[in-house]
């Protein structure tokens, strides 16, 4: 009996590995297109080599240098990753990091192990329990990727604040990443939180690290290759706010631990904080604007326990227990001024 072995197109083959280096290139990929590749590339062995054959004519001309783990290894079961030394642990695979720099963040559809996208209204808190028993808390007006991988746990904190309670897993780190920074524990319990000033890092258990982000581009193409710099280590009590290579560090009493991540459970607590700052908690979790036109009222000391949302009750403790006048116009603003009456 005569068996007959259809042999692949290894000219067809390279054609469309040629196409695909130069869309690559172009850095016009989809998600669509990058789970197409895939598929791809696991038609055959050829396939991989073609394209590998491909990748190392374009990298002699210095355009794909970045782009060939991104790409090749995974389809050998390598899970290696593309822009930092094996002894860093704070780093994303490597399909997940093409997606995050093809789209800006991760897709829930990503095809990895688990994949969820999460998002929180303002005043909305929600918890999220993860498939290895760790869990997050996420805060309000927040959007995040969970992104669960062979290798590694991966977070993408896109706007918002998240408390982290991870299950410890030597093999297995988990990596908090943001647009200013990477947060990287093995098991622990921390808060995160992202505004425009950089990245609030909280400590209530374990270890945590911090590391940079450094983007360079190569200077015939378009693509960017991050490069990992570590920046600072955190221990429990200790709080940073962390953005790029930079960290300024505080420990802070046990009591303060308490405060800052008082929200968990609902409530806001302060303690001699400024009246500006009080406020400025608050509008974290209702749409009433609270403005206060004077600036003296400004640095005016609050303290007390709030629930979050209940904007009526802080507006007549202010006035009972402060001496400020609250003046509720048409519309729909809050102004606080002082009491001279």
């Amino acid at each position: 009996m005569t068996q007959v072995v259809d042999m692949p197109n290894r000219s067809k083959i390279r054609e469309e590995a040629t196409r695909w280096v130069a869309k690559l290139d172009a850095g016009k990929m989809t998600t669509h297109d990058l789970r197409e590749l895939r598929s791809w590339l696991g038609q055959s062995p050829v396939h991989v080599e073609e394209m590998e054959r491909v990748v190392e004519i374009w990298d002699k001309l210095d355009v794909l240098a970045g782009y060939r783990n991104i790409i090749i290894e995974p389809q050998r079961s390598v899970l290696r990753r593309f822009w930092i030394p094996a002894s860093v642990a704070a780093c994303l695979a490597v399909m997940a990091s093409a997606l995050l720099f093809f789209t800006g963040y991760f897709p829930p559809e990503s095809g990895f192990e688990t994949a969820q996208f999460h998002e929180t209204g303002i005043g909305e808190q929600k918890t999220i329990h993860l498939s290895d028993g760790s869990s997050v808390r996420i805060n309000t007006a927040s959007k995040l990727n969970i992104i669960y991988e062979e290798a590694q746990r991966t977070v993408y904190l896109k706007e918002g604040e998240a408390f982290f309670e991870v299950e410890a897993d030597s093999q297995r780190p988990f990596v908090v990443e943001t647009s200013k920074g990477l947060v990287t524990t093995i098991g622990t319990a921390f808060s995160v939180r992202l505004d425009q000033k950089g990245i609030q890092v909280t400590v209530s258990e374990g270890v945590v690290k911090l590391s940079a982000i450094n983007v360079e581009k190569t200077t015939v193409s378009t693509i960017s290759i991050p490069q990992i710099q570590d920046v600072a280590t955190l221990t429990a009590g200790q709080s940073a706010l962390f953005e790029n290579d930079h960290a300024s560090i505080e420990t802070l009493e046990p009591k303060k631990i308490i405060q800052r991540l008082a929200w968990r459970d609902g409530m806001l607590i302060f303690e001699g904080d400024t009246l500006e700052y009080v406020i400025n908690q608050v509008s974290r979790y209702t749409p009433v604007e609270i403005l206060i036109p004077d600036p003296d009222l400004k640095q005016v000391r609050i303290g007390g326990y709030f629930r979050i949302g209940e904007i009526d009750s802080l507006l007549q403790a202010l006035e009972k227990g402060f001496n400020i006048r609250v003046e509720q116009a048409d519309t729909g603003k809050i102004f606080l001024h002082p009491d001279t009456g």
